[in-house]
């Protein structure tokens, strides 16, 4: 059956915590910047040395106050301070909960009381909301919490008591992860130190990198993209990372073309936004060698115009929060290979696909779902062992959830959601096919299509379109378009132009709400 076994690991497997990762960046660059961040006076920046020095007061506040092991839960956008609180954590031996600063006070309470967080690190404000206050409403109506602090002055306070000097293992929990939530409620991913250090340092021999990489990256801090595929891979390589809060072309270009990136990081979304700010000319960013992408999918037409854009070649990652950098592509490869496969395993990962049904193998070439086999993966879900059961089996091989096809070359083709399934009077239509299509209308930016509940079809097809900067393409053009493409059974019945496609912080759209939103306005 088609199985992709384990590739030649061209990366050693580490039995070492994130602390020993910090010694060692420290010792060998000690003066290197680590860490860069915009100010209204331009980059500020933190060296190896004041990073190890900062973390190691964080490390030994969280190790003095209440429950010494409990979860430490970061509630806000990125700032220098979340940096610092990552690695204290890490050196405290406290798993890390990000949590995404736009949830709500109830939102978050849910999260605090299953990741049973005892302390809370959360931004004054964010987007209008005081956060600050938001977690001490939550934190009062539970028992498990101790502290909340403003994030920005908690390394200000002095250990309490005494310290407790328990030893950090490769295998403790260093991260509860929540999912996304591209199709509903989030549960708490467990990964250990070692985990995420070797997904860390995973990312890196693709990227061919040089003497020093400075990754330039706005996605946030909350989503362990951002945490194990830039933060932390420019640490295994001493690598500098510019780090934004927030995403806005301008901004992000300026910080790229101050700090000599050579790196970029970002979903497609950001990418054609930065386009569409330099469409006077080219912002000389001269050193800028790689575009990382990741989050969604990306149309071959826009891959072909970053690259000839930033004179730069562009790598596709895909992973998720349970198994964090499943497969990468290469530089050298071409842009239809960039744009139709999310390339091959990276080191450490035994991929295969199977009936989601039988959980029968497939071979080459069919579609099912797509299962990864790796010690790079979530120990468990927090508090549900019967998710983790569906998910892991015996043998090790953890179900993505995705569907996808995986040629005899190795290459992993990613075809939708498990759920991103229309069945149309018995017939089942790939989302990802039909948005492919609308997709490759030049006057679309971006496509997501969803299954609507009908008492004749069971589920018709219907189409969120989020036209390109400038146009405005009609329904029927659209129609038209598809049917050219594709056969009577696949096309949508429901379109609606919008704006912009709900998101998660990583650039996924959240269908669940698009079903929501296309349920109104189809009245149904």
């Amino acid at each position: 059956m088609g199985a992709v076994p384990n590739p030649p690991s061209i990366t050693a497997w580490r039995e070492a915590t994130l602390g020993d990762l910090l010694d060692e960046a420290t010792n060998r660059w000690p003066d290197r910047a680590a860490l860069k961040w915009p100010t209204g006076e331009g980059l500020a920046s933190l060296t190896w040395t004041q990073v190890s020095k900062q973390s190691r007061a964080g490390a030994q506040l969280l190790r003095s106050i209440s429950d010494g092991r409990a979860p430490v839960a970061v509630y806000a956008s990125n700032s220098k301070s979340w940096y610092l609180a990552m690695w204290a954590a890490a050196l405290a031996g406290r798993p890390l909960v990000p949590v995404n600063p736009a949830l709500t006070g109830p939102e978050l309470k849910t999260v605090l009381a299953d990741s049973g967080a005892s302390t809370v690190l959360a931004a004054e404000n964010y987007r209008g909301q005081r956060l600050v206050e938001l977690a001490r409403g939550a934190a009062g109506e539970l028992e498990s919490v101790n502290e909340v602090w403003c994030i920005d002055d908690w390394l200000k306070n002095r250990p309490t008591g005494a310290q407790r000097n328990d030893v950090v293992r490769p295998a403790d929990s260093f991260l509860i992860q929540y999912t996304s939530g591209t199709t509903g409620v989030p549960k708490g991913a467990v990964l250990s130190h070692r985990v995420c250090l070797n997904a860390a340092a995973a990312m890196n021999p693709a990227l061919e990198p040089t003497e020093h990489e400075i990754y330039c990256s706005a996605l946030p801090l909350y989503h362990i993209g951002a945490l194990v595929a830039h933060a932390l891979a420019m640490a295994c390589i001493g690598g500098t990372y510019v780090m934004l809060d927030g995403f806005s072309a301008g901004q992000f270009l300026a910080a790229a073309a101050e700090s000599g990136a050579t790196i970029l990081g970002g979903v497609p979304t950001m990418y054609l936004r930065m386009l569409d700010e330099s469409s006077g000319g080219p912002v000389p960013l001269p050193r800028v060698r790689v575009l990382m992408v990741g989050g969604a999918d990306i149309p071959e037409s826009l891959i072909a115009r970053l690259e000839e854009h930033f004179a730069a070649s562009a790598s596709v990652m895909y992973g998720q929060t349970e198994a964090p950098a499943i497969t990468q592509t290469r530089l050298s490869d071409t842009a239809s290979v960039k744009a139709t496969t999310v390339g091959r395993a990276m080191a450490h990962r035994e991929l295969r696909i199977i009936d989601a049904t039988t959980s029968r193998p497939l071979p080459f070439g069919q579609i099912g779902e797509v299962c990864v086999r790796s010690p790079i993966r979530m120990d468990r879900y927090h508090n549900r062992p019967e998710a983790t059961a569906a998910t892991i089996d015996p043998d090790g091989w953890l179900r993505t959830g995705d569907l996808g096809s995986l040629g005899a070359d190795g290459l992993l083709r990613i075809r939708g959601r498990i759920r991103d399934i229309v069945v149309r009077g018995g017939e089942n239509i790939y989302a990802r096919e039909v948005e492919d299509a609308i997709e490759s209308h030049p006057d679309v930016a971006q496509a997501a299509v969803v299954g609507l509940a009908d008492p004749d079809w069971g589920e018709i097809v219907a189409a969120a379109v989020v036209p390109r900067v400038g146009a405005r393409p009609s329904v029927s053009e659209l129609s038209q378009w598809v049917a050219q493409r594709l056969a009577a059974y696949k096309r949508p019945t429901h379109w609606r132009l919008v704006d912009q496609l709900p998101m998660t912080a990583t650039g996924k759209p959240q269908k669940f709400k698009i079903v929501e939103a296309m349920r109104v306005h189809a009245g149904l």
